[in-house]
């Protein structure tokens, strides 16, 4: 036996049979030559072990790194690296090491509770709750097909959106020298989207912004390729090394004109309909207000503070999300079954967990993107309406400009625009919450939300919060 275990080719062989990372590194502490190759060639070895233990690894190690790079630029106060080494994130490339599985682990807790919360009723202000029509314990393969759909998709919504941060927050880090006096400052007493309105704006502040293409919010493609081409072709690519495609051709759009698109391409709009829900969820479970003492005495009725955490117990991952384009730390329940009774808290990493001492607040690192869109969008002046509906949520372009070049296909041009019943019917009822969301059948569900692109006629309307 111990001429066996002396040829290390047959020990890696045996160690990468095992079923999980228990029965792993179980096997390799039982002797100090199993050990021995188990720490000389763990990346090799942990590569098929973690694949088939963790639904989307890939993905989620794509993820991992990704956000290590823009914690690093963070902590060096640079922009993230241009280009974004997308091709470098791949395990294929790079073999993942210790540090690489901790990270992964830390976000595999985080979509695990986004999933628990997700399917739970329980879940305190939930919105997004997936039907339980179908039962994990009657459907397990249906549940087991629609959970690795739904962590992939998270994975990539993670990747995405730290792969994107760098344009985001390119104008904000070179604010100090190239924008208009005091625009970080002005930016910093905006502590949420309400905040963002007309009055905040300044003609310089609306001329600087739209020097970038990614904050002209009705760029054409040519204008955005520069931006969002290499993070679309990746994801592309990525999204063809899981798809399946449909077993007929997928109908988009519910009125004439409509488009079949073939089962092999089909599967591909799959996975990025996916993507948007699992974006949508992860929203949706996300306290990313910041959050007040519940002893300090401006305390109004008011103002939110989430439940805390059972036992005070909890556990901590950073990321950059799509939607947030920002660095972030969230803190979570230690236990992913808590998750049903509380938000996931997060902060910018240079404010966490309240002490601003950390950062100044007029850091270009504490600017809140999502918000910022958002009040461009409604108060710049610039086209916010298509054929005169309200055109989708700002944080939505890269999924627009990645649906037009691959599909040719948009959102429904009323669905974020028209009669807000309508949009909860059609959009957060029939289609986030729906039980088939993250399974096989969810192309049934495109006719809700999808239709052949046109270009549309262009206008501005200033919106309020209650449009």
């Amino acid at each position: 036996m111990q001429a066996l275990f002396g040829i290390p080719e047959l020990v890696i062989h045996l160690l990468q049979q095992c079923d999980g990372f228990q029965d792993a590194i179980a096997l390799a502490s039982t002797c100090k030559v199993l050990a021995s190759i188990w720490r000389a060639h763990f990346p090799v070895i942990i590569w098929p072990v973690a694949q088939a233990e963790i639904p989307g690894f890939s993905q989620a190690l794509m993820a991992a790194r990704a956000t290590k790079l823009v914690c690093d630029a963070f902590e060096a106060n640079r922009l993230p690296p241009d280009p974004f080494p997308l091709q470098e994130l791949s395990g294929i490339i790079r073999k993942p090491d210790l540090e690489d599985i901790e990270r992964v682990f830390d976000l595999r807790h985080f979509v695990r509770c986004v999933e628990q919360m997700s399917r739970d009723w329980e879940h305190v202000g939930n919105q997004q709750i997936l039907s339980h029509s179908l039962g994990e314990e009657e459907y397990p393969r249906e549940w087991e097909t629609m959970r690795d759909h739904f962590h992939t998709a998270m994975y990539r919504v993670l990747y995405v959106g730290a792969a994107l941060t760098r344009p985001y927050l390119e104008p904000l880090l070179l604010a100090p020298t190239e924008a208009p006096p005091d625009l970080l400052r002005r930016l910093g007493i905006l502590d949420n989207m309400n905040d963002y309105d007309s009055r905040a704006w300044r003609s310089e502040d609306l001329r600087y912004f739209g020097q970038f293409p990614i904050y002209d919010f009705e760029a054409s493609d040519d204008k955005w390729e520069p931006v969002f081409g290499d993070v679309a072709r990746f994801l592309l690519n990525d999204i063809k090394t899981t798809a399946t495609a449909t077993p007929c051709e997928v109908t988009v759009g519910s009125e004439s004109p409509s488009r079949e698109i073939g089962t092999e391409e089909g599967g591909w709009l799959k996975e990025t309909i996916y993507f948007l829900a699992a974006y949508e969820h992860m929203r949706d479970k996300l306290f990313h207000d910041y959050i007040k003492d519940p002893d300090d005495e401006n305390l109004t009725e008011s103002d939110f503070v989430p439940p805390l955490f059972p036992d005070n117990n909890t556990r901590e991952v950073s990321i950059a999300m799509f939607g947030r384009f920002r660095p972030e730390r969230i803190s979570m329940p230690a236990k992913v079954k808590h998750a049903s009774h509380c938000y996931l808290v997060n902060f910018p990493l240079g404010h966490y967990p309240r002490d601003c001492s950390l950062l100044p607040k007029v850091s270009a690192w504490n600017t809140d993107i999502n918000a910022l869109l958002h009040g461009l969008w409604m108060s710049s002046g610039c086209p916010n309406h298509r054929d005169n509906w309200k055109s989708p949520p700002p944080e939505l372009r890269f999924l627009e400009f990645f649906m037009r070049k691959v599909f040719r296909v948009g959102f429904r041009l009323d669905l974020f625009g028209g009669d807000y019943k309508y949009f909860r019917e059609d959009y957060t009822y029939r289609f986030l919450s729906n039980i088939n969301l993250f399974g096989d059948g969810v192309w049934y569900q495109l006719r809700f939300i999808l239709n052949p692109y046109r270009t549309p006629t262009l206008s501005y309307r200033a919106l309020t919060w209650g449009d």
